[in-house]
């Protein structure tokens, strides 16, 4: 759909630039809108298409610039999730921005509070009105990481509390629960963290899923070498004997997980040439690193609230952003030079992430990029970690710093309960007498 459109307005990218060059007109001048910065490449062949290159970037303020010391990082995730609800609430067509520095690091605590926030179980966070960018691994994912695991049953070690959890897994043909139940407590009486794939299908044997397993032991090809592309075939196959991805019903996003599980399969055969023959447990343990690194987005409809890294949201125009973990510890972030280029050059080629120097102009740019897109815009930071006193960020001095909120030591089920009358007893009082019958 991208591509389509590039072709009807007539449009290209950078990267399609470089392999077009030849065949494009040369310029007059060109304007780089919202530009934070071009790698040497792109700046050649930019400057090799016009006589002057012109760098362009708003220069509005947001109305309202705040930053809110917190207590924790949990404190940080509720405000920033109690914010965003009532932000939704008093305008719903608004656009609401969340964004985290460390994405995959801070995302499930989030969730956990909007969730809260919203008054929706985390087991139905698909239904937040609220879009994540960035993923998750694809192993993960319930319907794969349960694939994965039926897959280790059929050769190896498998972990005996991994197993009977998979017991309880509904995307695959489950045993009755009459039969699973006395072999998950055989399993627990042998008291053995481990037990081999063999000793496995002996206690099984009564189950459906011991049946399968024993017809897929005596496979042949599944104790042979064989290439990966022919590997994904097998697996697949394996798979529907062992009853994946179960008989009940799929819910949008659990169809979109399998179907890019599938996808995930195919793409691991283009490892054919590099790999060569290999055997069952090297396949097994290939796919597992393949869905890794392999992200998971879930399709949603457009919505008001986006959480997003900090680059991701370059550029965009938001109503309304939280910028989440903006201490001076944490922003601008540390330098992390690479280990392989000398120092040295890289400062001299101002390389991404070669000093403090270049990482504080950068994040001043990005700050600068933020508040000319958004109308209110605020900040927080964890005022205290590991007993030391932490401040806000230098790049946020001109934010109205506002006051703590105190942490609350009460537990949040006990605020909600409705204020009882409490019965003073006296010592004569005694305990009611119950009948040891």
């Amino acid at each position: 759909v991208f591509e389509q459109k590039l072709q009807a307005l007539d449009l290209i990218t950078l990267p399609q630039m470089l392999t077009q060059q030849p065949q494009l007109p040369h310029c007059d001048a060109l304007v780089l809108v919202e530009f934070n910065e071009l790698s040497p490449l792109y700046k050649q062949a930019l400057e090799g298409q016009t006589s002057q290159l012109h760098h362009y970037s708003q220069q509005t303020q947001p109305e309202r610039r705040q930053i809110q010391p917190c207590a924790t990082p949990e404190q940080e995730m509720v405000l920033a999730a109690e914010w965003a609800h009532q932000s939704w609430q008093a305008a719903p067509d608004s656009r609401i921005g969340i964004l985290l520095p460390d994405m995959q690091g801070q995302r499930q605590a989030l969730q956990r509070q909007l969730c809260r926030a919203f008054g929706i179980p985390l087991s139905r966070a698909d239904q937040l009105p609220i879009n994540f960018s960035g993923g998750t691994p694809l192993a993960s994912v319930p319907p794969v990481s349960d694939a994965i695991a039926l897959l280790g049953l059929v050769q190896g070690d498998i972990d005996v509390a991994e197993l009977c959890l998979l017991l309880q897994s509904r995307y695959y043909a489950a045993d009755a629960e009459s039969l699973a139940v006395p072999v998950i407590r055989r399993l627990y009486r042998r008291a053995r963290a481990v037990i081999s794939a063999g000793q496995w299908r002996y206690m099984a044997r009564d189950l459906p899923l011991g049946v399968a397993l024993l017809s897929l032991h005596s496979h042949r090809e599944l104790k042979q070498k064989h290439r990966l592309a022919h590997w994904m075939t097998l697996l697949q196959r394996s798979l529907t004997e062992l009853g994946w991805p179960g008989a009940g019903p799929l819910d949008s996003e659990e169809f979109q997980q399998i179907d890019q599980f599938y996808t995930a399969l195919e793409g691991l055969s283009e490892l054919d040439a590099m790999s060569g023959v290999v055997d069952f447990s090297t396949a097994l343990t290939l796919l597992r690193q393949s869905l890794t690194g392999h992200l998971y987005q879930r399709q949603t409809p457009s919505t008001s609230i986006q959480v997003l890294g900090l680059l991701e949201a370059a550029g965009l125009v938001f109503d309304k952003v939280w910028l989440v973990g903006m201490s001076g510890t944490q922003w601008p972030a540390a330098p992390s030079p690479n280990p392989f280029i000398p120092v040295q050059l890289q400062r001299q080629l101002e390389m991404p992430h070669a000093d403090a120097r270049r990482e504080r102009e950068f994040a001043q740019r990005l700050m600068q990029q933020f508040e000319s897109c958004t109308g209110e815009i605020r900040a927080s930071y964890v005022a205290q970690e590991g007993g030391i006193e932490l401040r806000p960020s230098a790049l946020l001095q001109h934010f109205e710093s506002l006051s703590a909120v105190p942490e609350s030591t009460t537990p949040e089920l006990w605020q909600r309960q409705p204020p009882r009358t409490l019965q003073r007893l006296g010592a004569e009082v005694k305990a009611p007498a119950v009948d040891a019958d």
